[in-house]
């Protein structure tokens, strides 16, 4: 299911334009700095649909572009991502806005008719799949499937150890005559395999995030070697202290 991030300061915009996309994982955000923190989290966005002017405070001018900023970060960051802009601006500014953002096609606010919108993105994504090759299509597929089923097993072996240890701590901790350099063993190695599930957090994120923009062989090679050298980093097998 292809993942849409939907930018509007409008609350009822998000709810109507999210309520049309029935048949895709919509993430939202209300502001300028949100949709910021949503690219930067490491999900692969398929599409953006992003209002062009958001309002961030009272003080900004109701044309402050910060949508349009959102439009450029993409593009210059995370060019496999399709954009969309969505405007209130009328249908004269149409050109001059697909040139301005160099987008992929533009929603206007003040004649829309919903059902456009599934139609808009379905281009759009088509457009994406008609410029990878079958073959690396398939081997992307192949490769997120692996990836994923492989992070969803350490995550849960993490999960597994940290509550191993977390539960050996509260007995250690409850028990007459204790032994304080057992417990603080304990607590040392709670600490590292802690930071080490964050770790294993931001690099997962940032793989999944480059995985869904492989367009080329090249590519394609470049990020099994990434995720070659993820899971040596991590463990493939029941080790998960790097040691």
């Amino acid at each position: 299911m292809a993942r849409i991030l939907l930018v509007d300061n409008d609350q009822d915009w998000l709810d109507l334009i999210g309520g049309s996309l029935p048949d895709y994982e919509v993430d939202t955000a209300r502001s300028y700095q949100a949709a910021l923190q949503a690219i930067r989290s490491g999900v692969f966005y398929d599409v953006a649909i992003v209002d062009l002017n958001l309002i961030d405070s009272p003080d900004r001018s109701t044309l402050d572009g910060l949508g349009g900023r959102i439009l450029d970060a993409l593009r210059d960051n995370y060019p496999s991502t399709r954009r969309i802009a969505l405007t209130a601006y009328p249908p004269s500014s149409v050109k001059r806005v697909l040139d301005q953002y160099v987008v992929d096609d533009l929603l206007l606010k003040g004649n829309m008719a919903l059902a456009v919108v599934p139609e808009v993105v379905q281009a759009a994504l088509a457009r994406t799949s008609a410029e990878i090759p079958p073959g690396i299509r398939a081997q992307r597929s192949e490769l997120r499937q692996d990836f994923d089923g492989w992070q969803q097993d350490r995550a849960r072996r993490f999960e597994q150890e940290l509550k191993r240890l977390r539960n050996e701590l509260g007995g250690s901790a409850l028990r007459p005559g204790g032994d304080g350099l057992a417990v603080a063993a304990v607590q040392a190695q709670l600490a590292a395999l802690e930071a080490r599930q964050e770790a294993f957090g931001r690099k997962c994120s940032r793989v999944a995030a480059r995985l869904g923009s492989i367009r080329s062989e090249e590519h394609m090679h470049m990020m099994q070697l990434e995720t070659d050298n993820l899971k040596r980093r991590f463990g493939m097998d029941d080790d998960l202290t790097g040691q």
